[in-house]
């Protein structure tokens, strides 16, 4: 027969149930500008009944699971289109910068400092003897030299600034993947306790989001957790990973190979 503890027991249940959902919502709501939160929603289920006679009767209401709100599909999608974005604005910063030192189409330019030079060897072809004509062809070569010179300069300072720029993002890479490797162990123990590691996985995937502008992985999911790879190469499963390194290669003017397992990747 039930009794007035049992249906405290229901009304207790009811009211815990409840606030998780209010405590859940308010945890969206506090959320709501934070970089990659995935909303969560409280899922309820009913107590599992108490066979009495003549039939069972409910025990109220209980939280069955914490779901986070989260398409695999649109992630993905949208991890591979940040890495072809990622791809093309590097590709365009470089550029714009080998176009501001060529300083073209200008009188300042290499092309117009090239036309100048010879066009002063040909006037001077006609009028040898000329010493005014002389001495343009002389500041047409110290323009077109210092110019070059300039140019080289500028070239070689911009091959520099991306090889750090290497040296850097391989850097980052590797704490990406060390830190996901980290979350990886995290989650698995959670979920091996049968609760939901929503906000760790969050947090796992803005990193895989941003590994992805450096480099192009591909992302599975298996009993070990996250598995990424790079091509052929397999980055981090479970809790093991493999990092890049950085290695300077005197054939190459002493800039930067990047490495993978003792040999060089050729991008």
């Amino acid at each position: 027969m039930p009794n007035i503890l049992a249906s405290l027991e229901t009304g207790k249940n009811s009211l815990i149930s409840n606030q998780i959902g209010m405590e859940t919502t308010g945890h969206n709501l506090a959320n709501v500008h934070t970089k990659g939160f995935s909303r969560q929603r409280t899922e309820f289920g009913t107590m599992y009944p108490d066979d009495v006679q003549p039939g069972q009767i409910g025990k109220g209401v209980r939280v069955e699971k914490v779901r986070r709100i989260y398409d695999e599909y649109l992630e993905n999608t949208l991890r591979r289109e940040r890495t072809g974005l990622a791809e093309w604005s590097s590709i365009y910063d470089s550029q714009t910068l080998v176009e501001v030192a060529l300083n073209e189409p200008s009188k300042f330019g290499m092309n117009n400092l090239t036309t100048e030079f010879f066009n002063s060897w040909q006037d001077l072809s006609e009028y040898p003897e000329d010493y005014g004509l002389r001495s343009l062809v002389k500041d047409a070569g110290q323009n077109y030299t210092e110019s070059y010179n300039q140019l080289k300069l500028d070239l070689n300072h911009i091959r520099q600034s991306i090889d750090d720029k290497v040296v850097s993002r391989v850097g980052r890479i590797n704490e990406i993947l060390q830190d996901v490797t980290e979350l990886n162990t995290r989650i698995l123990s959670i979920e091996v306790a049968g609760k939901q590691a929503n906000d760790l996985k969050d947090r796992r995937d803005n990193l895989t989001t941003e590994l992805a502008e450096y480099i192009d992985i591909k992302i599975t999911e298996d009993t070990n957790g996250m598995r990424v790879s790079f091509g052929n190469y397999l980055l981090l499963e479970g809790s093991f990973s493999n990092l890049f390194d950085t290695q300077v290669n005197a054939a190459n003017n002493d800039l930067h190979d990047v490495t993978f397992g003792g040999g060089a990747i050729n991008f």
